[in-house]
């Protein structure tokens, strides 16, 4: 998991370095590339948070004697993913929404406003 902690952090310096400097189309399509590698790399380290707790939770079965939190437990993991999910395609929606402006728009803007629009769709309804 370090491994990808790396990722997430070199891309977000590049990140900020670009939302930090004086605004352009240049930093305005890098902002745009780098928005959805950044969002990627995060989401990695998130599922390796899950695989790596529920590693934990099954070798350690033999210290956890009480099993009655398991059900609730997962059950709270699964509201945290599709929240954390949720919260992720709005943010890009947003994103995508400002970049369909006419100034930034290219011929994938639309499509990429449509996809967003319709994953964070099929998020609301899970």
């Amino acid at each position: 998991m370090l491994d990808k902690l790396i990722i997430v952090n070199s891309l977000w310096r590049d990140y900020k370095k670009i939302i930090e400097s004086t605004p352009n189309y240049d930093n305005a399509k890098k902002i745009l590339d780098l928005n959805t590698d950044l969002l990627k790399a995060s989401n990695d380290v998130v599922n390796a948070v899950i695989t790596e707790s529920k590693g934990v939770t099954q070798s350690d079965t033999d210290i956890l004697e009480d099993d009655s939190y398991g059900e609730e437990d997962e059950e709270l993991k699964n509201i945290i993913n599709i929240s954390g999910r949720q919260r992720m395609l709005s943010q890009r929606l947003g994103l995508y929404y400002y970049a369909n402006q006419p100034a930034l728009k290219d011929k994938n803007s639309e499509q990429m406003l449509r996809n967003v629009y319709n994953e964070i769709d099929g998020a609301m309804t899970i």
